[in-house]
């Protein structure tokens, strides 16, 4: 029967049977057919597998292996002689082995394509980001991390470890060591590097760039930080610390400025007075008292100066044409300079005619105070370029200056060729009463003056200087008729 049949061992099934019993049987007819085509052709077959379906058995594998044989008598063909082996559970191992490999394969991709990810992700970090292994050394880091070190390929390859890299980039010049011995230093920051908290530190490179190195340790050990270059950050805090400096002084300034305005209204009228009651012949006496008179009216303008600093006293402004006004007032501070300093006009032509809100006689004043500095720092011969261009600041200038963003403004450029200025005095420039001349050559008031005044035009004024090639400031004027 078919359940007798099936339950015997596939070679039992087989023995004396055509081959188109075994089609029956279960044999894949297409392997049958071949086979077939072999024996008619009384060629040799070997190890060809053929899958046979069994009802009860499910599908099994059989491997056969045969060729002709010759009677030895008549030498006719009299059949084939082979094998036949049950292979089905190599098939199984062979595909599971096949599988497991496709699998691996697959995982190996995925692998791949997710490394490629994260390493696009981390390229597209603004910051820089290094990873270092439990050994220190690198793992990985992004394009922006080398930028920042200025580091050279050789410095970015895997394995690379950080001490070395540190030392090469302090010897190189990178680092600001705060005068400590290079080896000092890299051991320092190495310490520091190991032991690593929750805190960030703030590092400083030579180019006076400004980093916040942020570390943490990895599970296995190892150390991932991520550098954030906080420069733009940090002036913003150094010109909003200088801007409530500024305030605060100006505050205290006015107060007392309008103090000593009041006490000095009777210094003034009564000196008057007295002369007026003296004799004629008196001469001395008037001499004496004119000379109280001119150092209280000097007394007065510093005042004067103070309080317009301290914005105490709102000026009246009107519709300026710029470039008209700029070169009167050229005209006027050429004969306050002297002869060996010669001022250039450049791009005045261009915005002829355009106007600004601003003061005339402050306007004067502010002219007359850069053009004087300027000749000042100027020893010998030397060059003053008076500019003016259009602008809009960006939202980020704007910030820093307390101006608004996106208004026109026109600009004038006071640019020389002295000797500049440190970063530290730069810091301090507009302070009152700060100044770089001897005692009894300068106040300390004029810059601070014109800082003020600038912003009670709501303008602004900028310095930029480089120690040894000159100083450069600018002011921000508002186009009339663009705003409050």
């Amino acid at each position: 029967t078919g359940v007798q049949t099936c339950a015997l061992p596939i070679s039992e099934q087989v023995v004396g049977r055509p081959l188109a019993d075994l089609v029956r049987l279960g044999f894949d007819r297409a392997g049958m057919a071949e086979l077939r085509e072999t024996i008619d052709a009384r060629g040799v077959f070997r190890n060809v597998i053929h899958c046979v379906v069994l009802a009860f058995r499910g599908v099994r594998f059989w491997r056969m292996s045969g060729k002709p044989f010759l009677d030895p008598v008549s030498g006719e063909f009299a059949g084939y002689r082979g094998t036949g082996t049950d292979v089905t559970a190599e098939i199984a191992r062979e595909a599971a082995l096949n599988d497991a490999l496709q699998r691996a394969e697959e995982a190996e991709h995925d692998a791949r394509q997710a490394r490629t990810r994260l390493v696009d992700a981390i390229e597209a970090i603004p910051e820089g980001f290094v990873l270092h292994d439990a050994d220190d050394r690198l793992v990985l880091c992004n394009s922006r991390y080398g930028e920042i070190y200025d580091l050279a390929p050789d410095q970015m390859t895997p394995g690379v470890r950080f001490e070395d890299v540190l030392r090469v980039s302090a010897k190189r010049g990178t680092f600001v060591p705060d005068g400590q011995d290079l080896e000092a230093w890299v051991a320092e920051r190495l310490e520091r590097h190991h032991s690593i908290g929750r805190k960030h530190v703030v590092q400083r490179l030579s180019n006076g760039r400004w980093l916040k190195v942020v570390e943490r340790h990895t599970s296995d050990g190892g150390i991932v930080g991520v550098r954030v270059d906080v420069t733009e950050a940090r002036q913003r805090e150094t010109v909003e610390r200088e801007r409530e400096k500024l305030a605060a002084l100006g505050h205290l300034a006015g107060g007392v400025a309008h103090e000593i305005n009041n006490l000095l209204q009777p210094a003034v009228t009564l000196p008057e007075l007295v002369r007026d009651r003296l004799p004629a012949e008196d001469q001395e006496s008037r001499e004496d008292l004119d000379c109280v008179l001119e150092s209280v009216r000097k007394v007065r303008e510093i005042v004067r100066n103070i309080l317009l600093f301290a914005r105490h006293e709102e000026p009246v402004l009107v519709h300026l044409v710029l470039v008209d006004e700029l070169r009167s007032a050229l005209n006027f501070v050429r004969d306050l300079l002297p002869p060996s300093v010669v001022v250039r006009e450049a791009g005045l032509a261009a915005h002829a005619g355009e106007q600004v809100a601003a003061n005339r006689t402050q306007l004067i004043q502010v002219l007359t105070n850069l053009l004087v500095n300027a000749a000042q720092a100027t020893p010998g011969a030397g060059t003053i370029t008076v500019s003016v261009s259009r602008t809009e600041p960006s939202t980020e200038l704007a910030t820093l200056l307390s101006i608004d963003p996106g208004r026109p403004y026109l600009a004038i450029g006071v640019a020389d060729t002295g000797g500049g200025m440190d970063e530290a005095t730069q810091l301090r420039v507009f302070e009152p009463f700060f100044t770089t001349k001897p005692v009894g050559q300068g106040t300390g008031l004029g810059l601070s003056v014109v800082h003020g005044i600038l912003q009670s035009w709501h303008g602004a004024i900028t310095v930029d200087s480089v120690l040894g090639e000159g100083s450069t400031f600018t002011l921000y004027i508002p186009i009339a008729g663009t705003g409050g």
